[in-house]
């Protein structure tokens, strides 16, 4: 399965996704500050 990780700009874990996502979905969710697809 598809996991995707999300940190921040000093290298910090925020969160991640299990299962696909699409860029665009990353990119809204890193442009608006949503990371709701992220679980910590």
């Amino acid at each position: 399965m598809p996991t995707s990780f999300l940190y921040t700009p000093d290298g910090k874990l925020a969160g991640k996704h299990e299962g696909p996502l699409t860029k665009d979905e990353v990119e809204q969710a890193i442009e608006h500050g949503n990371t709701a697809l992220f679980t910590r």
